[in-house]
This record gives structure tokens, C-alpha cells and sequence, in this order.
């Protein structure tokens, strides 16, 4: 009896290195990734579903009638992770966005020898938990047999390492047997699919599309493309304030150089077209003059040919000249003020007529001579 004992653990250990030739030390290297696969309704409650019901009801969705109205509405299936989930390394992380590779080994396949890193999913009928395991084979020689073999090893939900698999599938719902080569179909950080006994690959790849479609999902699966995505929103936000802060300044800048101009008075050379004017005080006429000390004053250039001087609401004097004929390129038309301080409108010389009881004022404002 203690012989045959011996025996029996010896063949035990024996099968065990076998099945485990293929990798580099898979069982120490494994990561995974636990949570459950809910569903709900919309609107109307529903029964609560099996993992197999489900299964079946997506798959055959595509068939089904146009839903009447007043019908429930379909079942939206969500991901809750466990708490104590953390993200797999980076540089062994799934990318669940990427298509499946084809069944041939392609040009960007793992090379004969070298590690082979591949997320395995599994899921469970039953209890509807699902997890995520991170394994390295080597690519010269693991098989699918050997990603089975390694499920009861590296798999820490009870439910779904005691699980009975039939076999694995690609994102496509592709079934692979079990002497197809991983580095044929797979390619470094591939997600494949465990087939539960009593499901079909199809029904496996609907079920794992809310798992791998899911935002937290992928985080934990790829932490470094999230890591990359999240400082983008940053630059966003410093570009909105930078924008708000040049605004307001720009504004500024502009009524700055706006007042500059309009407070400033005529001098040789310069040219007040019809319709516009000079304030002596510029944006600061709208205030008291007790707060701002400006004696406001005002210099407008009418379209009749004449340029009127007020202070504050009163006419003082005004300059009355000629209007330039139409198409006569050769007239300046407005008040021009020449380098002998002479002043035409029209192209004709101005007649001064003094309203309220007072000389010209030339300087300092508004003729700066």
C-alpha cells in the first residue's frame, strides 16, 4: 500500500510538470482581475436571469421582431469590479480595443521562443463572476491545452478554478482546438476566451463584449494608455484660462489705444474725417468731472463741412469750410490741419465763427501746434 501511494503521487507530479512544460514560471508570474457581470432593465424589472439565460437571449436578439410599443426594454448588462482589483502591469497589459488577430500567424506575431503574454477570460454560468488572468507561455511551444491546464492553477475564485472549460475562443467568438499553437492566433497582451462546458464560443464573445467594452474594465487592463489619456484634459483647461485671461487684456489694450487716439489733439498733418471727433477727455467724460479733474471738451467734424468746438454741452466756436464734391479724388475730405497751423475743410480754407463769447483756443488742445 505505501508503495502504491507513492506511485499515485508520483504520476500525480509527473502530469503536473508536463502539463506545465510549455511555460515560464506562469503559476508565479499570474495576475488577475475579479468583478461580476450584472444586467438590468431600463424601465420594467425583469426576473432575476442566469449566466446561460442571458447568454442565449443575446444570441438570439438578431432574430427577434421589432419590440411593440409599451414592450420592456432590453437588458443593459454592466461590470461591477471587486474592491481589492488593481491594475495589471502595464507591460503585460491586454489592449481590449484592438481587433483579434486572424487565425494565421501574421507578421507581428510573437517570435519562435520568446515570452507570450495573453489575458485569459473567465466566466461563470452560475454565479455570474467573472476574472481576468494574466499568464506568460512560451510561444515555441504552449498550445491551448496548456492556457486549461494552467486555469486551475492560477485562478483564485473558487467557482470559476473549479469550473469544468471545454476550450478557448478569440474575441470573435473563433473556437480554437486544443492543439492549436498560441503564437498561430495570438498575439503579445491578446485577450482570449475560456469556453464554460454547456456554452458555445459565440455565446462567450457576446457575454465578454460589457466585460472587455467596459471604461473601469480597461483601466485596469491598460494602465499606461490610461495614464497617457489622462493629462490631455489638463492642457484643455490651462488653454480656457489663458484664453480668459487674454481677453480681458486684449479688450483693455484696445480701448487703451482707442482713447489714446480720440483724447489726442490735432496736429500738422493730421486729418479728422467727417463724422468723427476728438475729446479732450476721452472714456473719462462718462464719469464726474469732480472724480476724474478733466475739463471735458469736444472737437467734431459734422458731414456739412463745419467743425464745431464744444465745452462740455456748449457750442463755443465754429470753423466752417466746404464739402468735397463727389468723385474728386484730389479732395481731402474733413479738417486738415497744415505744418502753418491753417486749417481746411473741404479743400477749401475754414471761416472761423465764435458762438459763445470766446477767442480759438489752439493749444495745448485741440489744435496741437
Amino acid at each position: 500500500m505505501p508503495r502504491g501511494r507513492g506511485e499515485e503521487q508520483t504520476g500525480t507530479a509527473a502530469r503536473r510538470r508536463r502539463s506545465r512544460s510549455p511555460l515560464r514560471a506562469v503559476s508565479k508570474k499570474s495576475k488577475s482581475l475579479m468583478g461580476s457581470l450584472v444586467s438590468k432593465k431600463k424601465k420594467a424589472p425583469v426576473p432575476d436571469l442566469s449566466f446561460e439565460e442571458a447568454a442565449s437571449k443575446i444570441a438570439s436578439k438578431s432574430t427577434r421582431s421589432p419590440a411593440r410599443p409599451g414592450a420592456e426594454e432590453e437588458t443593459v448588462y454592466g461590470v461591477v469590479l471587486d474592491k481589492d482589483s488593481k491594475a495589471l502591469p502595464a507591460s503585460a497589459a491586454a489592449t481590449p480595443t484592438r481587433p483579434a488577430p486572424a487565425k494565421a500567424a501574421s507578421p507581428k506575431a510573437a517570435a519562435p521562443g520568446s515570452p507570450l503574454q495573453v489575458v485569459l477570460l473567465l466566466m461563470d454560468p452560475e454565479t455570474r463572476r467573472f476574472e481576468l488572468l494574466q499568464l506568460e507561455f512560451d510561444s515555441d511551444k504552449a498550445v491551448v491545452a496548456d492556457v486549461l491546464s494552467q486555469i486551475a492553477l492560477s485562478a483564485t475564485e473558487e467557482s470559476l478554478r473549479t469550473q469544468t472549460y471545454t476550450g478557448v475562443a478569440d474575441r470573435t467568438g473563433a473556437a480554437k482546438s486544443a492543439k492549436d499553437l498560441l503564437s498561430a492566433f495570438c498575439q503579445a497582451n491578446d485577450v482570449i476566451l475560456a469556453i464554460p462546458k454547456g456554452m458555445k464560443a459565440s455565446q462567450c464573445s457576446k457575454l465578454a463584449r460589457p466585460i472587455l467594452g467596459d471604461p473601469k474594465v480597461n483601466t485596469m487592463l491598460n494602465p499606461a494608455v490610461a495614464a497617457v489619456k489622462a493629462p490631455k484634459s489638463a492642457p484643455e483647461k490651462q488653454s480656457s484660462s489663458v484664453f480668459g485671461i487674454l481677453i480681458p487684456v486684449l479688450i483693455a489694450f484696445l480701448l487703451f489705444k482707442l482713447n489714446d487716439f480720440v483724447t489726442s489733439p490735432l496736429a500738422p498733418g493730421d486729418v479728422l474725417p467727417p463724422g468723427l471727433f476728438r475729446s479732450k477727455c476721452g472714456i473719462l467724460s462718462v464719469l464726474p468731472e469732480s472724480i476724474t479733474g478733466c475739463d471735458p471738451a469736444l472737437l467734431k467734424m459734422g458731414t456739412d463741412g463745419v467743425l464745431s468746438f464744444y465745452a462740455g454741452d456748449d457750442l463755443l466756436w465754429e470753423m466752417k469750410g466746404a464739402v468735397c464734391p463727389e468723385g474728386n479724388d484730389a479732395c481731402e475730405p474733413g479738417a486738415v490741419l497744415d505744418a502753418k497751423g491753417k486749417v481746411t475743410i473741404g479743400g477749401a480754407r475754414a471761416r472761423v465763427r465764435v458762438v459763445g463769447g470766446r477767442g480759438v483756443v489752439n493749444t495745448p488742445w485741440p489744435f496741437d501746434l
